[in-house]
């Protein structure tokens, strides 16, 4: 008896070992344990973990990825201890990775902390076809050449403004410095070039405009001069088939400029001065109540022009010049009018309105009907622009005196310049005949007033 009580006690001992053997060896197995959250610490389900051996040992065991559970919690067990890289991944959120995590063995807790996925989005702007080619900042309005470009342009004056021409297209003015027929400048003191192709731009007088401008570095270049002549005498011109005598003629056309640097890449001036002085005896053919005369008048029809500018130029900046212009142009046409059939004493005069109105102001609007003393009086007819269709199709003519107390008519008369103007009366009984014979020639409300009130006008009269 006392044998078996032994064999039972030693039985006790040998069971209580291998128990706290077993204890011990699950002690030392390694777990992992991750927790996913946002950047508000709010658990994140569902939630992939990926685990990642780094070292020859924890790279033997092939780990399936493990999704989170409701509390965000993902566990994995059965790891050999050693260096694993971790990384958790929802929708939404840029995956998140523990790049080296040294596992012992036991309980071995993370957190990864997922960040909202950054949204990106692409939209395309572009402006439609058809307001693009009616953009005038757009190519069709005109051209800027690059420094790259104009670099690449010959060093000969004339075969780069052959190629300029090409490029801009048949009928281009070249404007050096917003001047027109001057020679182009060296390439070295070519700031930009500009093609404009804005054919209704407001610097444009008519339409079909197309202009290559040339914008020079200011402070480049010496100081240059030109000076022109040239005249052309009648002694060369033959006598007119129709008249007795050989009327005299002449042509004189002559320019001065001078331009260059005065700072060096920073200011230049420019001045000129152009003028064209001529005259001419016409050719009268004209039957008169003592006969007919056929010969030249003794009376010149001389005519002056002058023009003088001048520019300074200064360079703010790189890309800004400031211009300082100044401009002048004046003109005298005497003894118009005269020849073929209107004889000597239907001569005029057309000279420049400053010059009519003394010379000492400048001419401003206002300045036409301020009360002067020793003011000169005057009369002028004007061609207006096109800015309504009913001044296009009237081929309208403005008037223009200096007297607004009377009618034109009234002016023309005190001055002596009544038969300049012809006056014609209508019977009242013959309006109908008028009429019929106007509109046989296509003058009606309708072309005279090309709009509604001219259509309804003409409408009116017909049907009514």
């Amino acid at each position: 008896m006392r044998r078996a009580a032994t064999f039972f006690l030693a039985l006790l001992v040998l069971t209580a070992c291998f128990a706290r053997a077993a204890a011990a060896q699950a002690a030392r197995e390694t777990r992992l344990q991750i927790t996913v959250v946002d950047q508000s610490n709010a658990v994140l389900p569902t939630a992939t973990v990926t685990v990642t051996g780094l070292e020859d040992a924890t790279r033997k065991t092939t780990l399936a990825p493990v999704q989170t559970g409701t509390n965000g919690i993902a566990l994995m067990g059965g790891l050999v201890p050693g260096r694993y890289s971790v990384q958790a991944e929802f929708p939404g959120f840029a995956s998140g990775q523990l790049k080296d995590v040294r596992l012992r063995p036991g309980d071995n807790r993370h957190i990864i902390v997922l960040v909202i996925e950054k949204m990106q989005e692409t939209v395309n702007v572009g402006q439609d076809a058809q307001m693009g080619a009616a953009d005038r900042r757009g190519s069709a309005f005109g051209t800027a050449l690059t420094r790259e470009q104009v670099d690449a342009l010959s060093d000969d004056p004339g075969e780069m403004q052959r190629q300029l021409q090409d490029m801009a297209g048949p009928g281009a003015i070249i404007r050096i410095d917003s001047f027109e027929g001057g020679s182009l400048p060296p390439k070295s003191m070519i700031k930009a070039i500009h093609i404009t192709r804005d054919q209704f731009a407001a610097e444009n007088h008519n339409a079909e405009g197309l202009f290559i401008d040339i914008i020079t570095q200011p402070g480049v270049g010496p100081i240059r001069t030109n000076l022109n002549y040239q005249m052309h005498n009648g002694a060369m011109t033959a006598r007119n088939a129709f008249a007795t005598t050989k009327p005299a003629d002449q042509v004189q056309n002559y320019g001065f400029n001078l331009s260059g640097g005065l700072i060096r890449n920073k200011a230049s001036f420019n001045f000129g001065m152009r003028g064209n002085s001529s005259f001419d005896n016409a050719i009268l053919a004209a039957v008169l109540p003592d006969g007919a005369r056929l010969d030249s008048v003794k009376l010149r029809s001389p005519r002056e022009n002058s023009s003088w500018n001048g520019n300074f130029d200064y360079a703010i900046t790189r890309d800004q010049t400031l211009r300082l212009s100044y401009s002048q142009f004046d003109t005298s046409n005497r003894n118009l009018g005269v020849g073929g059939f209107n004889l000597p004493e239907r001569a005029f005069l057309i000279q420049d309105l400053e010059g009519t109105l003394g010379g000492d102001r400048s001419l401003t609007p206002w300045a036409l009907f301020s009360a002067r003393e020793k003011a000169k009086p005057f009369a002028c007819m004007l061609e207006p622009p096109s800015l309504n269709p009913r001044i296009v199709a009237q081929s309208a003519t403005f008037t223009l005196c200096s007297d607004q107390r009377q009618s034109f008519d009234c002016f023309l008369e005190q001055n002596g310049l009544g038969s300049a103007l012809t006056k014609f009366v209508i019977p009242a009984q013959e309006t109908a005949r008028f009429r019929d014979q106007l509109d046989l020639v296509d003058v009606d409300e309708r072309r005279l007033f090309p709009d509604l009130d001219g259509v309804a006008a003409e409408m009116r009269r017909y049907y009514s």
